[in-house]
């Protein structure tokens, strides 16, 4: 069983599926912010 987890608000606006990608890329970023890695450019 897969558990999602998304911004109710966002899903409002742009559905469910956009929500939850939304929601893995943010994982990501603040993930790699915390352990400093995949830095191009200045950003994560």
């Amino acid at each position: 069983m897969s558990r999602h987890s998304f911004d109710p608000e966002i899903a409002g606006r742009v559905g469910l599926n956009a929500a939850v990608i939304f929601q893995n890329i943010t994982f990501w970023i603040e993930k790699n912010r915390a352990n400093r890695r995949n830095i191009r450019d200045g950003r994560y």
